[in-house]
């Protein structure tokens, strides 16, 4: 179901409306989920399981995918923590102070952990380079 806390870009705040009327109340992430967590884990990489995508776009987002997709296409969600220069530059404008959204990584370590997470759901061994060795520069700040 739907239950935004907040509006769309439209201005609506749908709450308790099914994302698809003949599909089921849920749908399951198709990925190895303990194995991500431990591989990521290992790593030195701060991580947990979550039992939903959340309650906003995030969820109709998954939950339509899963149903777009094939039954056997491995599917999940993932939320990524902003980088730490994001958040640098909200507390310095005065945002929001809350633990949840001081979450942060810098963008070497979030490439690692979504190398990792690909790795480990395709099932081969996630790849140990530095962010010299043919990876993407970080972003433009």
């Amino acid at each position: 179901h739907a239950d935004f806390d907040i509006t769309d870009n439209s201005g609506r705040k749908i709450s308790g409306a099914p994302l698809d009327p003949a599909g089921p109340p849920a749908r399951l992430a198709r990925l190895p989920l303990e194995a991500i967590l431990s591989a990521l884990l290992a790593r030195g990489i701060p991580a947990r399981l979550s039992s939903s995508a959340g309650t906003y776009l995030c969820n109709a987002a998954f939950y339509l995918a899963l149903g777009c997709l094939p039954p056997a296409v491995p599917c999940g969600f993932i939320h990524l923590p902003s980088l730490r220069g994001e958040i640098a530059r909200a507390l310095a404008a005065g945002g929001e102070r809350e633990p949840a959204s001081l979450a942060s990584m810098e963008f070497a370590t979030l490439l690692e952990a979504v190398e990792i997470v690909l790795a480990t759901s395709l099932g081969a061994a996630p790849a140990k380079r530095s962010l010299a060795g043919g990876r993407l520069p970080p972003p433009k700040a």
